[in-house]
């Protein structure tokens, strides 16, 4: 069987991880307390580097909370190559892999730049705002409720 998977878009992210933490749970609505048929709750995942649960902002289901983390995450995860985020193979504790030797290890710098590419990396600019078909879609889009998530802006703390 097989389950294809599409790689989820990169670019902008490192708006998103420079929105302030208050920023985001503040729009937390988990009961939903304002009567829109919408609630949401954020997750707190482990961070490694930290070495305690801070707000997850990526990955599915916001399961890492830093670009640093979900870079070395898929370097280990995806591709079997270690970091000092993550220094055990993902297979590590599994039959096939006990008492090998082999590690592929990613060198620090690497990592650091792949997250910073990944942090700088700008969303595509905005093509043909003006035009009717696209207003005709930014309407719907407001009126199916979908900017109660898909929030059009946010400030970052930076």
């Amino acid at each position: 069987m097989l389950s294809p998977r599409v790689a989820p878009p990169v670019f902008g992210l490192g708006l998103l991880e420079a929105v302030d933490e208050r920023e985001i749970l503040s729009r937390a609505d988990e009961n939903d307390a304002d009567g829109d048929g919408i609630s949401g709750r954020p997750n707190y995942a482990w961070n490694v580097v930290e070495n305690k649960k801070t707000l997850g902002r990526f990955g599915w289901k916001a399961a890492n909370p830093s670009l640093l983390q979900q870079s070395a995450g898929a370097y280990n995860e995806d591709m079997g190559i270690t970091s000092f985020v993550f220094p055990k193979e993902s297979s590590w504790s599994q039959s096939h892999m006990m008492g090998s030797l082999m590690s592929t290890k990613i060198s620090d710098s690497l990592l650091q730049s792949v997250a910073f590419y990944i942090r700088t990396l700008a969303v595509p600019a905005r093509r043909a705002a003006d035009q009717a078909e696209v207003l005709a879609g930014k309407k719907i889009f407001t009126e199916l409720k979908c900017v109660a998530c898909h929030t059009p802006r946010m400030r970052t703390k930076v």
